[in-house]
């Protein structure tokens, strides 16, 4: 394949995979209602789809008019330029009547044909309207589609789509009414050669400097990403429902969210999952409900890990079912998942977002009989660097951490290191001004998936949280779902 055809395929890749490329990709349209009026002439019934092999939903109407087809390719061509890539074929289609049904038909279709479907989130136009951007691709077909869902009142459902090939340049649009965000389906941490196309530059680096008695440090204090808007919900009777988004706003379909109620000391429980636009809606079994889990699965390095899901509002208590509940959440890569357990149990990793390491080393105490060349020296200072390698599943910019302890004997030799915001990282260990320090990677979950690379390393090695679980249903709502990742420190 020409080296630009590679390009255009990566950056295409990256951007339905929600990943922010350079410069935002703005829609042009002309919004109003004289305008779009036009489209409902010069249309016919259509079944199937004319730029790929796929079936539309029924009542499908293909405008014909050229004049009107050409109105949304300026549209399109915008935010094929983001992707560095140019549109070939378009296509303009009308429902009269279908709304969000016709929508998820064919996110549906587009699914069964082997495409991932990445929608955004929607925004009001002129007039009274939602625009909502969508993209496609699949790696079987080397195919991918750039679309635009336009709903306004009194107009028909309106798609127009086209195909994307490599090639064109850059630019911008000249009449912007709409700024398109990026949607992740699924995250995943970003390789480092990569890392510059999709991420700012990492922040400073944080030291944390740790007096020798120390036994635990939460790198990330009481820090909280910020929470993202949701759209307003009423309560209905019986019915539990809300959104689930990540940091930047950004709609998760698939995550799972399971309630169980309880009446006269009976259990029962349902379960259900997150649509193309994060929404889920389930009818709760009579009673006192809970959430017991809520939870969505990324993709995370060579495997997959499912993480718990933080409720907007803070809270996740009980609540009777009659009256039906609202409850957004939100994936988060760091945060205090259980402000009260993370004080009674500092070194608990689920009190926490982010994933754990424990540092473990000895100290060597001079006596001959005792010693050993690989101790650590009484008196020496360990140092620690976890330097991000690419961004954090929410696509959002890592930063390094660089812990200093003294170790000394008779302290506990040993550093429960919490919520270290969820990515891939660069770890090394050293003695501060004395060398290099051997890492080894021990304990009874050593041997298993993520942890460093290699499990035995001097210097430096990457690093990958461990999650108990690659599955969603796995995670319990304000709950991380991780699994501590021992090292031992030692000479080499």
């Amino acid at each position: 394949m020409h080296t630009s055809t590679n390009r255009f395929h990566r950056s295409f890749a990256l951007l339905a995979a929600g990943l922010p490329l350079a410069g935002a990709a703005t829609v042009s349209l002309a919004s109003s209602p004289a305008a779009l009026a036009a489209v409902k002439t010069g249309a016919e019934p259509a079944k199937t789809s004319r730029i790929i092999r796929v079936n539309l939903p029924s009542g499908a109407q293909r405008v014909g008019a050229a004049a009107d087809v050409e109105k949304f390719r300026g549209a399109l061509e915008n935010i094929a330029r983001a992707a560095g890539g140019r549109v070939e074929d378009v296509e303009v289609v009308t429902w009269t009547s279908g709304g969000d049904g016709t929508r998820a038909a064919l996110a549906a279709a587009l699914k069964a044909a082997g495409f991932q479907y990445a929608p955004q989130p929607s925004t009001s136009v002129d007039g009274g309207g939602t625009i909502t951007m969508f993209l496609a691709a699949s790696d079987e077909k080397k195919t991918g589609v750039i679309g635009i869902w336009l709903h306004q009142k009194g107009n028909p459902l309106l798609l127009a789509w086209g195909t994307v090939a490599p090639g064109g340049g850059g630019g911008s649009a000249s009449a912007a009414v709409v700024h398109a965000p990026a949607r992740p389906a699924p995250a995943r941490p970003v390789p480092a050669g990569d890392a510059g196309d999709v991420a700012a530059a990492p922040e400073a680096a944080r030291t944390i400097q740790l007096d020798a008695s120390a036994l635990t440090v939460n790198v990330m204090k009481n820090e909280m990403p910020q929470m993202p808007a949701f759209p307003k919900l009423a309560e209905k009777p019986g019915v539990v429902r809300g959104y689930v988004k990540d940091t930047r706003g950004r709609p998760l379909a698939g995550a799972r969210i399971g309630i169980r109620s309880t009446l006269v000391n009976q259990f029962s429980g349902v379960s259900t999952r997150t649509d193309a636009e994060g929404y889920y809606e389930v009818t709760a079994p009579t009673g006192v409900a809970d959430f017991y889990c809520a939870g969505y699965a990324v993709d995370y390095g060579e495997g997959r890990a499912g993480l718990g899901l933080h409720p907007a509002d803070g809270e996740a208590d009980g609540f009777a079912t009659p009256g039906g509940r609202v409850e957004n959440f939100v994936l988060l890569p760091y945060g205090i998942a259980d402000r009260d357990g993370a004080q009674d149990d500092p070194r608990y990793a689920n009190n926490y977002y982010g994933g754990t390491v424990v540092l473990n080393w000895t100290v060597d105490d001079d006596r001959p009989v005792f010693s050993d060349r690989r101790n650590l020296p009484s008196g020496s200072e360990i140092e620690l660097t976890l330097t991000p390698d690419g961004p954090l599943i929410d696509g959002s910019a890592g930063r390094a951490f660089v812990l200093r302890k003294p170790v000394r004997n008779g302290v506990t030799a040993q550093l429960y290191i919490t919520n270290i915001p969820v990515g891939a990282y660069r770890v090394a260990a050293k003695l501060v001004g004395g060398g290099d320090l051997r890492m080894r990677e021990v304990g009874p979950n050593g041997g298993k998936p993520f942890g460093i690379e290699p499990k035995s390393a001097t210097g430096s090695a990457e690093l990958l949280l461990r999650p108990q679980s690659a599955k969603a249903e796995s995670a319990n709502a304000a709950h991380g779902n991780w699994e501590h990742i021992s090292i031992a420190l030692e000479r080499p």
